[in-house]
């Protein structure tokens, strides 16, 4: 029997006392039925106590099982140094590529920041599958002018930085105690 047939049983019992009651007239059964009817009621208010509690843990299951299926299992991210990058030159410009970053043009621009200084600059890639990328240039060999320098974010997958030099000289290496990034160059003469 589950506990609202239970209930409804106990419920017409107290009632069917209570007619019994009203038609007795002798005191002594009078003083037992109504000791009869406190003990219907004690239990009618434990069964619906019991009812309660069993209709509140089924919500509150219910609403464990809502919010584990709607919030998204918790992922970390961590940050990852970019050291691989290719530099390339015009007499205009220096372009730095950060290649092999796939998923970066799908990325929201406020995601995706690059910061300029005079002899430098800072880039961070936030959350590109669950990684933060980070790339901090400082020390360039020649100034910039950070107020012309510009980012930008190709969908083929590489991240692009375009620099504007001060002045239009050759590099034999992009920064200074950057040894691994010199190359020869060749001049005719």
């Amino acid at each position: 029997m589950t506990l609202e047939e239970q209930i409804q049983e106990v419920s017409i019992d107290i009632d069917e006392i209570k007619r019994v009651i009203d038609y007795t007239t002798r005191p002594r059964i009078k003083q037992n039925l109504e000791l009869q009817q406190r003990k219907f009621e004690k239990e009618l208010s434990q069964l619906q106590e019991k009812l309660q509690k069993q209709q509140q843990a089924a919500a509150e299951a219910a609403e464990r099982a809502a919010r584990a299926s709607t919030i998204p299992t918790a992922t970390q991210s961590y940050t990852k140094d970019i050291s691989v990058y290719a530099w390339d030159q015009t007499d205009k410009f220096v372009k730095i590529y950060v290649q092999n970053l796939d998923g970066i043009g799908s990325l929201p621009e406020n995601q995706v920041q690059c910061s300029f200084e005079k002899r430098g600059f800072h880039l961070q890639i936030q959350n590109l599958k669950n990684i933060n990328y980070f790339l901090k240039i400082l020390g360039l060999l020649h100034d910039i002018e950070p107020g012309q320098s510009t980012f930008k974010v190709r969908q083929k997958g590489y991240d692009h930085c375009v620099f504007t030099k001060s002045r239009i000289e050759k590099l034999g290496m992009l920064a200074k105690g950057r040894e691994e990034n010199t190359y020869q160059t060749t001049s005719k003469t």
